[in-house]
């Protein structure tokens, strides 16, 4: 291979990284909306309790990456998968798998949806909030994002525009979206 053509591989390679990254956040972000909607949905939740998750939520990512760096990534991953106990969410698929790309990058997508939905069970448990509740949030989260999805068929930016709205309605407070657009599209086939 020339100089370009690894040139060429690794602005692709970096480029995939890339993608990659912006799906993650983007995946969490969404996650976490829906959770926020779910909670309320099932529980009642108001803008106060609402509130109150979002802070044990970032005790628990504070706490997961401490015990990261103090016993490495393996034991904190063991840690919050004890917490988690029998408790189950799986990502929906966005889109038709076709290809071992599209299998990829449902994996980091579900990768990162583990990540925001484990460590809200950890913030659940100091809230007294476990078991069948647990799992009824963790099933009309399922159902919110399949909304989110639905509504990103128009487009990512408009389906981030909708659950931002269902999150404003229920935090009764000014949201905005973290992930900024990126090149491609994360949920659906176009960015409008």
């Amino acid at each position: 291979m020339n100089h370009k053509g690894w040139i060429a591989m690794l602005r692709a390679r970096e480029k995939t990284r890339g993608q990659a990254e912006q799906d993650r956040r983007a995946v969490v972000q969404v996650v976490l909306w829906c959770i926020v909607i779910a909670m309320h949905e099932v529980l009642g939740y108001g803008a106060k309790r609402l509130n109150e998750f979002g802070r044990q939520y970032n005790i628990a990512i504070d706490k997961y990456e401490a015990m990261t760096r103090a016993v490495g990534e393996e034991k904190a991953k063991r840690w919050v998968a004890e917490e988690t106990g029998g408790l189950r969410f799986v990502l929906p698929a966005d889109r038709a798998i076709r290809r071992q790309k599209d299998r990829e990058r449902l994996a980091q997508k579900r990768m990162a949806a583990d990540q925001a939905w484990t460590l809200a069970v950890v913030a659940w448990k100091e809230m007294g909030i476990g078991g069948k509740r647990a799992q009824a949030i963790l099933d009309k989260t399922e159902e919110e994002y399949r909304w989110f999805l639905d509504w990103a068929k128009e487009g990512d930016e408009y389906g981030y525009e909708r659950i931002r709205k269902a999150a404003e309605a229920i935090l009764h407070e000014e949201m905005e979206v973290v992930e900024e657009p990126g090149d491609k599209p994360v949920f659906s086939d176009v960015m409008r």
